[in-house]
Order: C-alpha cells, then structure tokens, then sequence
C-alpha cells in the first residue's frame, strides 16, 4: 500500500482504524443524463432476486443476505451488464442512509439520494463503464424525483475522484468523526450553497 497510494494514504488509514475517519462529499446535480449505444460499455437494469446468481458471480466476496436486505429496503442497485456478465454495479439509497465507513447514519432531501458501493470488476476497468452508467442512470433518477446525487468517498481515493470530477460531479464538503475511547465526536463542513447537503447531520449508530 506504501508503495501504491504513498504515505500520506498510509497515515490516514492507520488514523482511520484508530481516532479520525472522514470522507469527501461529491455532489452531481442531475438534468436528464443520456443513453449510449455502445455494446462495449454494457446495458443498464436494475438489479432484482431473480440476479442475485449474477450477483454473486460477479461479488464473491458479498454476503447475499445483505443485498437481500438492501433489496427489501427498497434501496436500488444499477448494474451494467456486458452479456450475461455483471461488469458494473452502484448502489442508490435515499431519505435515511447509513454510512458504513464511519459508523452513522444521516438524512438527505426527498430530492437528493446517495450513492454508494460502486464497483467495476477488474476484467472491465478501463473501459468507460462506469461514466456509462452514470449517464444511464442519470433519467432513471431524475423520473423518480432526484435533483442531486451524493457520494462520500475517500480523500486518498485518487482513482474514484478523478473519475466522479471528469464527469461533472463537485466536491461540496467533508463528513468524518474524531475517536477517543469511547468518546466520539462527528462534523460536517459543506460549502455555502450547497442545497443537497443541507439535512446533513451524521447520528452515531
């Protein structure tokens, strides 16, 4: 890791697993997105029961049952499908979500949703897929009644940040918490104006 994602990555994820976590929040304000018809990049459904076989080919390591639960939630999980192969995948969750990564939950608009576990399997990086689903997914979400997307990704996660800038989306504020023992205490800074942050207010659970 040392070698691959420098020092400074390595300092935060050694205070990560003792007294500070945060994340970054990346907002994409939606306006229609559009459809690709290029095969290359995979076709765009909704995951149901019936896929969790593709699921689990395509995320070997995941618990099932955790989707499932995901699934009767009423959470949505986009999939990019390149044959019968899942390629791409990202999950969508709004009014209440909980962020796993630092332990709470917080609340969000009825017209902001958040995005998270967003995964290309190794064999399909590269190929645009994932900026393919962005633009896909964008019409979905606009017709249920979304004006912004959030992400909370991690300040060392150069890759994801890279690619959710290139395509549109701002950084808007931080979210993390300080630990000390049992004590731990949560913030939030956003930037002045940024509406879909505004019921932001992490909740320890």
């Amino acid at each position: 890791m040392l070698r691959d994602e420098g020092l400074k990555s390595l300092w935060f994820k050694i205070l990560g697993e003792t007294v500070y976590r945060r994340l970054l929040l990346v907002e994409r304000i939606l306006e229609g997105g559009e459809t690709d018809d290029d095969e290359r990049t995979g076709r765009l459904s909704l995951l149901t029961m019936a896929d969790l076989p593709r699921y689990a080919a395509f995320r070997p390591e995941t618990d099932l049952e955790v989707v499932r639960q995901r699934l009767d939630r009423g959470e949505c999980c986009f999939v990019m499908s390149i044959g019968d192969e899942i390629a791409h995948a990202c999950w969508i969750v709004s009014k209440q979500p909980r962020i796993e990564y630092l332990r709470c939950e917080v609340d969000l608009a009825s017209d902001v949703c958040l995005a998270y576990d967003v995964y290309t399997k190794p064999g399909f990086r590269g190929r645009g897929i994932a900026g393919a689903r962005t633009r896909q997914m964008e019409p979905f979400l606009v017709r249920a009644g979304y004006r912004y997307l959030l992400s909370a990704i991690g300040a060392e996660n150069y890759r994801s940040l890279y690619f959710n800038t290139a395509a549109g989306h701002e950084v808007v504020g931080v979210i993390g918490y300080y630990q000390f023992g049992p004590w731990r205490h949560y913030f939030c800074k956003v930037r002045a104006g940024s509406e879909s942050t505004a019921l932001l207010e992490p909740r320890r659970v």
